[in-house]
């Protein structure tokens, strides 16, 4: 029975034939290969696909990087000593894998295992001579700034760089972490633009065991738990059901030890996040509670006249809608509209959300009439703002289509 192959896109399928091609041109010489890719189901793929391709003419070979002896060299030279099929002039790939655990914080060592890592890799470039094999070393978007600067001479040796694209991510953007946040006055400056979100992960576990009472825990909770949802509502996530259970506890707990104070932009965010967390499960009964009090705290907190108010509202209506409580989500969509418009001006990306919102809810009711000119005006400010091939833009254009599909 034949196994049922992810479909690549056509950069992906570019990518694989530029691979191909330099491996085979390779033969039974030394070949640096460096494979980029976040997700791991798109990396297995890949990696079935060239074996499958090369085979039988080359050898494979699947070797894991050991965190605490990361010397791919020695792996290598292991394989060839155990193999007696493996003579000189038998080409062969040898697929290295398990970069993207090593974590790139240092958490107090004088080296972070990235860094002993990009060490090797430098340092033993010159045993590799030795070692006349295709080699194709995966890591991840975000280490391929640090592998160029940490380990400049392996770098230059490098047959080729193939990259694969997905919108699976290992790490989030480091400007998207809270600008006063913990993580930001903190990270070496090695991390660079991105942050594997296992590093997070990582410090809050370091955090934990050597300051359990510290305040900084709340802070680091709501950064990991924003991390994961964000991720989950950009489509970014790697394991869905594993990153919402995630992305639930670290919000709960931050929500429960900000509560702890007084009320915080921390703990309305934290409630904020937590309740579109479970609304998306279906969690209504548990989401409206936290809506209505993260739009009472925000009111208290911001004042009336302020971005996040709006959005409160704006996320309280969509709960509604989403239950069918179109008489309850009219007036907030409205206000949440008007408030935008007043805050942000008429052609803020905010607003275009507004507009589109409130026309969703007008085809819900079948009111087509009253829905088409707001998608229109939303289309007109995401066509400008966002792009037309925008997720977002596409979105909106299919619901004016849609609309007009009922119109006489």
């Amino acid at each position: 029975m034949s196994v049922a192959r992810m479909k690549l896109s056509p950069e992906n399928e570019d990518a694989l034939e530029d691979l191909l091609v330099g491996i085979e041109a390779n033969g039974s010489r030394l070949g640096i290969f460096i494979a980029v890719c976040d997700d791991p189901q798109l990396k297995k793929e890949i990696i079935s696909r060239y074996e499958e391709e090369l085979s039988p003419e080359f050898r494979h070979y699947r070797l894991t990087i050991d965190k605490d002896e990361p010397n791919i060299k020695g792996m290598i030279a292991q394989v060839v000593e155990d193999d007696e099929a493996l003579q000189p002039g038998v080409p062969a790939v040898m697929t290295l894998l398990g970069s993207e655990q090593l974590f790139s914080l240092r958490f107090g060592e004088e080296k972070s295992q990235q860094e002993e890592f990009f060490g090797y890799l430098q340092w033993t470039r010159e045993g590799l001579r030795s070692l006349p094999y295709a080699m194709v070393l995966w890591i991840t978007y975000s280490m391929q700034k640090s592998l160029g600067r940490r380990a400049p001479d392996f770098w230059s040796w490098r047959q080729d760089v193939v990259r694969f694209v997905s919108p699976k991510r290992s790490a989030i953007a480091v400007d998207r972490l809270d600008s006063d946040s913990y993580f930001k006055l903190n990270l070496p400056e090695e991390v660079g633009e991105t942050l594997p979100v296992a590093d997070l992960e990582a410090l809050i576990a370091n955090t934990e065991a050597k300051s359990p009472d510290s305040p900084l825990l709340a802070s680091l909770y709501l950064q990991v738990g924003k991390a994961y949802a964000a991720r989950l509502r950009d489509g970014a996530a790697q394991n869905y059901v594993e990153e919402i259970e995630k992305a639930t506890i670290y919000l709960e707990k931050s929500a429960a030890l900000a509560k702890k104070d007084e009320p915080s932009e921390d703990y309305i965010s934290s409630i904020g996040w937590l309740a579109n967390l479970y609304e998306s499960q279906g969690r209504y009964e548990e989401a409206e509670p936290l809506y209505l009090q993260d739009l009472e705290m925000s009111r208290k907190l911001l004042g009336e006249e302020h971005p996040d108010v709006a959005t409160s509202l704006n996320n309280l209506a969509n709960l509604y809608r989403s239950q069918g409580r179109y008489e309850e989500a009219e007036p907030l969509y409205i206000q949440a509209l008007e408030q935008r418009r007043k805050l942000l001006g008429e052609e803020h990306p905010s607003v275009a959300t507004s507009l589109n919102n409130l026309g969703a809810l007008y085809f819900s009711k079948e009111d087509y009439v009253r829905a088409e000119p707001l998608f229109v005006e939303s289309l007109a400010i995401r066509d400008q703002k966002l792009g037309r091939q925008h997720p977002w833009t596409v979105g909106t254009r299919q619901w004016l289509e849609a609309t007009r599909s009922h119109l006489p």
